[in-house]
C-alpha cells in the first residue's frame, strides 16, 4: 500500500480531454510499481467515475519535486525565519525557544 501511495504522489499527472491520464514517473522502479497497480487503479477510476473511456498512459521522465517536507521543529523554524524575518525578530524579542 505504501509503494502505491509513493508512486501516485511522486509523479506528474496530466488529464487530457479524451479521458486520458498521462502519468510521468521519475524512474524504472516507479514504472514497475505503477504497472503493478495500473489495472486495479484504472478499474477503480472507471467504476467510481462511471466512465469506461478512461485510459492511463505512463512514461519515464522528469518529475518536479513537490513542497519541502519538514521533519523537525528546528527545520520548520529555520524555514520560517528565512522566509519571514519578523519571526526571527519576535523570537529574539520575546526569548522564545522551540524546545519545551
Amino acid at each position: 500500500m505504501l509503494n502505491e501511495h509513493m508512486v501516485l504522489t511522486n509523479t506528474s499527472i496530466d488529464l487530457k480531454e479524451d479521458f486520458g491520464i498521462h502519468i510521468v514517473v521519475a524512474n524504472a522502479v516507479q514504472m514497475d510499481q505503477l504497472e503493478g497497480i495500473k489495472v486495479d487503479f484504472l478499474s477503480f477510476l472507471r467504476r467510481q467515475l462511471k466512465n469506461n473511456a478512461i485510459r492511463i498512459h505512463a512514461t519515464i521522465g522528469y518529475v518536479a519535486t513537490k513542497e519541502k517536507k519538514f521533519f523537525t521543529d528546528d527545520d520548520k523554524l529555520k524555514f520560517l525565519m528565512e522566509n519571514y524575518p519578523v519571526v526571527a525578530e519576535l523570537r529574539k524579542k520575546f526569548g522564545l525557544e522551540i524546545n519545551y
